[in-house]
């Protein structure tokens, strides 16, 4: 049986042999293919290691050229014009959500620029052009090669900064400080200056500034890092990941250098491959077959799509998501008073059979808490169709008939009663063994305070599985 994992934006499909890749979704190169330095429109226009890219709401990309010292821009038709030029290798690009302002790594010139997009004029942010680790305001501080850039809706910019093994972060009074790192090269999560990163290359950052995501690139790893400096490690066993995106459901999209590949994390720490064979290439097509070669760029926009600086084949390359068999919005949970309530809605159904809520201690592992037919004419729909599910929450109900028919077996005088309420107890013991350890943790992590994680699988008529986002339980 294939399974599915799918947030709004994206699904892929989950082989039994253990490969993860998407079902429907497709690799294009959308600009470039050839060295050089040429305007144009698609595979006409020429870029020289393109290494980052940011989109705007319009759909507009933005591409830092290392190799020409520029900052390209990307109409939705395909159109490359040269927006601002000047820099010294500039690496890491990343723009405001109004998408009046981009702020780049200026790696070459140790510096944090900023560009305005209605003219291309820049300005520094930070960083005097001379190689250091000071902090600062303005020109007053330093920087060492920073590679990635982030910016919050609060106009925080946070810098992953290679050469320093730091990450900074600078208010939008230009103040600049160490938010994690000791700048000795290492692995050690721990708080601030505790922490330790390996040649840091990709940033990005939840829109609240709550937490900040770091490709560190020499330990094959992602690490969080909270606002107030705490760094752990979410995922290891990667290939030299450079560049990292997040969309609106919490999914991290990390392009793999050496891997040549993209892959994905989920919010409870699941590696899951999203395109790319593996191998150096420039193959456009499927994602489980398509190639890449060196990519280190990655954004993702309001759509889903994929938007890749293919450093070595001089191309920016574009993941088009597939399309859902279920539409899912509105996806809630709850417990209270006892009871776990999770509601959800459907948008559109095609050949759908049946939803099976599950939950977990951790986002990793799953246990199914109960199933819900479809409501759809069979199981197709396309209009909004409204889905609730509730069970007893924090006690194993069954347990507690058992526990009461036990209490009540010595009293009964009549045999045949006593034999009926013999049988009653056993079958509620193996009925609570059946209902099982993983119902039984998740409970008791929630009495504990532990989060529960809630997530609806959707199953179509030839078995096909497909999950919902992962959402936390209310409290």
């Amino acid at each position: 049986m294939k399974k599915i994992l799918f947030t709004p934006y994206l699904l892929t499909v989950i082989f039994t042999l253990g490969a993860i890749f998407a079902k429907a979704q497709t690799v294009s190169t959308f600009a470039g293919g050839t060295f050089g330095s040429v305007d144009g429109t698609g595979t006409s226009a020429q870029f020289r290691h393109p290494t980052g890219t940011a989109v705007d709401a319009a759909g507009n990309i933005y591409v830092a050229e290392q190799g020409n010292n520029a900052i390209r821009k990307i109409t939705p038709a395909g159109v490359t014009s040269t927006l601002s030029t000047g820099f010294s290798a500039p690496r890491g690009i990343a723009i405001t959500a109004d998408g009046a302002t981009l702020y780049v790594a200026d790696a070459g010139g140790h510096r944090i620029r900023r560009v305005t997009v209605a003219t291309g004029a820049q300005s520094i942010v930070a960083g005097n052009g001379v190689a250091g680790s000071t902090d600062g305001t303005g020109t007053g501080a330093q920087f060492s090669s920073p590679r990635g850039v982030a910016v919050d809706a609060a106009g925080n910019v946070y810098v992953a900064e290679e050469a320093n093994n730091k990450i900074r972060k600078i208010t939008p009074a230009g103040v600049v400080t160490t938010l994690a790192g000791s700048g000795t090269a290492g692995s050690a999560d721990g708080t601030g200056t505790a922490a330790t990163f390996n040649q840091p290359w990709g940033i990005a950052v939840k829109a609240d500034g709550s937490e900040i995501y770091v490709a560190d690139s020499y330990n094959h790893r992602i690490r969080k890092v909270t606002a107030a400096g705490v760094v752990t490690t979410l995922v290891t066993g990667l290939s030299t990941p450079m560049g990292i995106a997040i969309d609106g459901a919490g999914i991290l999209y990390v392009a793999e250098a050496t891997g040549h590949r993209i892959r994905l994390v989920t919010p409870g720490g699941t590696l899951v491959a999203y395109a790319g064979a593996g191998t150096a290439g420039a193959t456009d097509g499927a994602a489980a077959t398509a190639q890449f070669n060196q990519p280190v760029g990655v954004a993702v926009d309001a759509s889903g799509n994929t938007w890749l600086a293919d450093q070595l084949n001089h191309t920016i390359r574009k993941i088009t998501p597939a399309v859902l068999p279920v539409t899912f919005t509105g996806l809630s949970a709850k417990i209270q008073g006892g009871v776990l309530n999770v509601d959800w809605n459907t948008l559109s159904e095609k050949d759908n059979d049946k939803f099976v809520v599950q939950g977990s201690t951790d986002g990793k592992s799953w246990t199914d808490l109960g199933t819900v037919a479809t409501k759809a004419t069979n199981g197709n729909s396309s209009v909004k169709i409204a889905y609730s599910f509730s069970r007893q929450w924090g006690e194993t109900v069954l347990a507690g008939f058992g526990l009461l028919g036990l209490l009540l077996l010595p009293a009964t005088r009549n045999r045949l009663m006593r034999l009926g309420m013999l049988i009653f107890v056993v079958s509620m013991v193996v009925a609570c063994a059946k209902d099982t350890d993983g119902l039984q943790q998740l409970e008791g992590g929630s009495k504990a305070g532990k989060a529960t994680y809630i997530r609806v699988a959707q199953v179509d008529k030839d078995g096909t599985i497909s999950y919902t986002e992962t959402v936390v339980a209310k409290k």
